[in-house]
């Protein structure tokens, strides 16, 4: 095949390489008009281009859910700067992160606004419209609440009365999130094509970071899994979709979902394998941590399970 089509046949994919190529393609002088251009007249669709170009060369793109969050910390950033993007001072970047955490965002989205925009002003003095970045210094204040205690894992009986009243959709969201111990991103990326039941495993292939990994299946998910006959993908829902199904789930099964939802689903898992292996490095792997430091959280949950059954000794 001719190199042009090859050429002609990725454009009309749009691949991340070729949207990067096309930045690359406007030469130095050009890309920095229009990124000024861009400023000036927040042209968000450029600059979401500039920003998806950027991390793309630097190998920094991760999974498109991490994407999607550095877009939409972008999009808030541009219509609420205290300051002009390009007029930032040194601390003007560690201020924003004060304002965001005096408004009471949670020390976790506040992590997000700052790596996404730490990011994106790395991108702006690669287009050569600066030389500074404001979030370079910039550091989020420490969340006071212990990682242990956050959004705790739903307890075997209310995950039981949820599958109990779950219809077959719900039911296969809830064990891959509480059996397999996926993301609710993971989940609902999941294709037919990434179910392998004779091989008793499954793949995920846009983890956080954008890693691949393989994950073992449970009999009642094997089950639940053999069950679907299609392909295509495994839910037709997005986040906001499945957090609906899930609220009406939990309202059936009379399960309180109030600082809980999806994760907590994953904390179930990584409480019950912690509780049944006592083996870090296997929840580690099963949950694709990418340190046994991370998983480290579910043995002080189980720790304090010991803790309450001794009070009745």
């Amino acid at each position: 095949m001719p190199e042009n089509t090859n050429y002609a046949l990725e454009r009309y994919i749009g691949t991340p390489t070729f949207h990067s190529k096309s930045l690359l393609d406007l030469g130095e002088a050009e890309l920095r008009r229009l990124t000024l251009k861009a400023l000036q007249t927040r042209d968000l669709t450029f600059l979401e281009r500039l920003f998806q170009g950027y991390l793309h060369l630097q190998g920094r793109a991760g999974s498109h859910h991490t994407l999607r969050s550095y877009q939409k910390s972008l999009a808030l950033f541009l219509q609420d700067a205290p300051f002009g993007v390009l007029q930032a001072r040194r601390d003007d970047g560690t201020l924003y992160l004060r304002s965001l955490e005096e408004r009471g965002l949670k020390p976790s989205s506040v992590k997000v606004r700052l790596a996404a925009l730490r990011a994106f002003y790395a991108a702006l003095i690669w287009a050569g419209v600066l030389s500074n970045n404001p979030f370079t210094s910039a550091r989020a204040l420490p969340d006071k609440q212990d990682a242990a205690h956050k959004r705790r894992p739903y307890t075997r009986g209310e995950l039981e009365r949820m599958l109990q009243v779950a219809e077959p959709q719900e039911n296969l969201l809830l064990l891959l999130l509480s059996h397999a111990g996926l993301r609710i991103f993971e989940a609902l990326a999941l294709e037919g094509r990434d179910v392998s039941p004779e091989e008793n495993r499954l793949r995920v292939r846009h983890g956080k970071g954008n890693k691949e990994r393989y994950v073992a299946l449970s009999p009642r998910l094997k089950a639940a899994l053999e069950a679907r006959s299609t392909l295509g993908m495994l839910f037709s829902w997005d986040d906001q979709a499945a957090r609906y199904r899930m609220r009406k789930l939990c309202a059936r099964a009379e399960v309180d979902p109030r600082h809980r939802m999806f994760h907590s689903l994953r904390h179930y898992c990584g409480t019950e394998l912690m509780r049944r292996t006592k083996n870090l490095t296997l929840v580690k792997e099963h949950l694709g941590h990418a340190s046994v430091n991370t998983a480290a959280l579910y043995a002080k949950l189980v720790n304090e399970d010991l803790d309450r059954a001794l009070e009745d000794f």
